[in-house]
């Protein structure tokens, strides 16, 4: 399970790099997604797949597939990333649906307060001390809650935005 952490890990390493790294960055998410069925790596490469970024070939379903297994996870990035597909629609293959829409981001504000969610914590923020508990390897990494946080705010405006009346 190391080995899998440490894919999504350098996934997001060398995909800060000014994206010269892109590609490298999704083969490790996509080991993370694929082999070892890691959340984060399953939303990381999903989200390629949907976009068809970092040099991945775009496969509309599968991406979505990827979404929702790591939303199940619980990661509300995940549930926001889905609300946003079917807030604008894409290229005609996710027809807009502003009812599915606003579900996912409310899912996306429940996740980010729900206790599943405290328990692994939001894959972005707190990450290397999750990986490495004893701290010996840990980047520093912004405070534990900053980025559920920001994606609780956002789901809840964008839920409001999408509601009737």
């Amino acid at each position: 399970m190391l080995q899998a952490f440490a894919s999504v890990k350098l996934g997001l390493l060398l995909s800060r790099v000014e994206f010269k790294n892109s590609r490298e960055a999704m083969e490790s998410f996509k080991i993370a997604a694929v082999q070892y069925k890691l959340p984060a790596g399953l939303y990381f490469y999903g989200a390629a797949l949907i976009y068809g970024k970092g040099g991945v070939r775009k496969d509309v379903p599968r991406g979505i597939g990827m979404l929702n297994e790591a939303a199940a996870a619980g990661i509300p990035e995940a549930y926001f990333q889905l609300g946003a597909v079917y807030e604008r629609g894409l290229d005609g293959e996710i027809l807009m649906d502003l009812s599915e829409a606003r579900e996912f981001y409310e899912a996306s504000i429940h996740c980010c307060t729900s206790e599943k969610h405290k328990q692994t914590e939001s894959f972005t923020t707190g990450f290397s001390r999750r990986m490495f508990p004893s701290n010996r390897h840990a980047v520093p990494e912004p405070r534990e809650t900053s980025q559920a946080h920001w994606v609780a705010e956002v789901s809840a405006v964008k839920y409001l935005l999408l509601t009737d009346g």
